[in-house]
Order: structure tokens, then C-alpha cells, then sequence
């Protein structure tokens, strides 16, 4: 599993424009954590993510 964590900087909960990401690739016990940047055009957003993973099919009855 790969996750993408982006972090903005606030200054009297105005948003400043600097950004800060990490990446955090788990596989099996392993955890690497890194500061590659994505772009944020190619990601799901985890609401995205569980809405596409939580839709119930429809099978027709014969």
C-alpha cells in the first residue's frame, strides 16, 4: 500500500501556500517512508477511495 500525505502550512489559519508531502509505502511488516513528490492530479482521495470500494454491484435475478 502506498499512501501520499500532503501537509500545508497555516499562519493565523490562512493558508501560507508552502506544501510539504511524504510518501509512506507499506509492505508486508516494512515501512519506508519518503518525501517523493506526486502529482496531486494522478491520486484518489480516500473518500474517493472507499466510495468506489463500498459500491454494492447489482446482479440481476433470472
Amino acid at each position: 500500500m502506498k499512501l501520499y500525505l500532503s501537509f500545508a502550512e497555516l499562519c493565523d489559519d490562512e493558508v501560507t501556500g508552502k506544501e510539504k508531502s511524504l510518501t509512506i509505502v507499506m509492505q508486508d511488516k516494512n515501512i519506508m517512508i519518503s518525501r517523493d513528490e506526486e502529482n496531486s492530479d494522478d491520486l484518489t482521495s480516500v473518500e474517493a477511495y472507499f466510495q468506489e470500494k463500498t459500491v454494492i454491484p447489482f446482479y440481476p435475478i433470472h
